[in-house]
C-alpha cells in the first residue's frame, strides 16, 4: 500500500516537473536551516527544508532580475547584461570585466 502511494506521488511529481536534489550541509548549516525555517514563519509550523530553500531561490531570482535592471548594459559595447562574451573583455568599461562581480553572491 505504501509503495503504491509513493509511486503515485513520484508520478505526480514527474508530471509537475518536480525534481529531487540531494544537499550536503554541515552541522552549522543544518542548524541555521532549522532555526530560520521556524523563525521566518512565526506563529505557524516551520517551513519544511524544501519549502524554505524553494522560497530562498525565488527571492534570489527576483533580486537577480533587479540587479540585471540596475546593471543594464555594457558601458563599452552597449550589449544588454549579462554579456556572455565580448572582444573588449579586460577593458574596465566592459561588462565582462566589472559585471560578474555585481551579480556574484556574497556574504
Amino acid at each position: 500500500m505504501s509503495a503504491d502511494r509513493k509511486a503515485c506521488q513520484r508520478e505526480r511529481d514527474r508530471k509537475a516537473g518536480v525534481k529531487r536534489y540531494e544537499l550536503r550541509l554541515d552541522a552549522a548549516e543544518i542548524d541555521m536551516l532549522s532555526q530560520l525555517a521556524a523563525a521566518r514563519r512565526p506563529g505557524r509550523s516551520a517551513y519544511t527544508p524544501s519549502e524554505y530553500i524553494g522560497l530562498l531561490l525565488r527571492q534570489d531570482f527576483v533580486r537577480y532580475q533587479e540587479q540585471l535592471l540596475l546593471v543594464g548594459h555594457c558601458r563599452k559595447c552597449g550589449d544588454k547584461a549579462p554579456v556572455t562574451e565580448c572582444i573588449c573583455e579586460g577593458d574596465s568599461d566592459c561588462w565582462r570585466t566589472y559585471g560578474p562581480l555585481t551579480l556574484a553572491l556574497s556574504l
